[in-house]
């Protein structure tokens, strides 16, 4: 393993750790509104990303085929029903 591969995988389980904190700090909340948010936030960030770091070769996202998004959005909404 690299350095770099080693300190992502250090950084990802730190902040995997941080958010169980934050989420055992908050208290009682909704739950659902809870995730909702959380789960808006992760692709926005990296969407924009994506956007900074591979510039024009994000517009191959226009060309995605129609059964991959279909693909992608039924394993989505499995693994929300699911967990």
């Amino acid at each position: 393993m690299t350095l770099a591969g080693f300190l992502l995988t250090l950084a990802a389980s730190s902040m995997w750790a941080l958010g169980n904190v934050v989420t055992k700090r908050i208290g009682r909340v909704d739950l659902l509104s809870l995730m909702v948010w959380a789960s808006l936030i992760s692709p926005l960030s990296f969407f924009a990303l994506s956007l900074i770091f591979e510039g024009r070769r994000a517009s191959s996202l226009a060309h995605i085929p129609l059964v991959s998004v279909f693909a992608v959005a039924y394993l989505s909404f499995v693994a929300m029903i699911v967990g």
